[in-house]
């Protein structure tokens, strides 16, 4: 996490003890952990429902055989297959030899 010097002082500008700041910063780690919680409990509820299907909730996590997620191959062109009407190229399948 970065921290600004901001972080450190209070709104009346006073500063903050080291142990104010660890507390602070272990309530906003357990917040983004709770935060996680309630995306993926969404997504299993949504599956379970039949609203949606586990391949759709979680496809752009899926792991590549280079290790990246299939998310970080398809996002970054998304903008340019909307304005181009045009797809990629499929990802390297001729590459793969797993």
């Amino acid at each position: 996490m970065i921290f600004s010097s901001r972080t450190f002082l209070f709104p009346t500008g006073r500063k903050r003890t080291e142990s104010q700041i660890n507390r602070e910063y272990d309530k906003a780690v357990c917040q983004k952990w709770r935060a996680l919680v309630l995306a993926v409990k969404a997504k299993l509820e949504a599956i379970e429902s039949g609203i949606s299907t586990l391949e759709k909730e979680f496809l752009a996590f899926v792991v590549m055989p280079d290790g990246s997620q299939l998310g970080d191959h398809v996002i970054p062109n998304l903008k340019q297959i909307a304005e181009t009407g045009k797809m990629p190229k499929m990802l390297t399948a001729a590459t793969y030899s797993g």
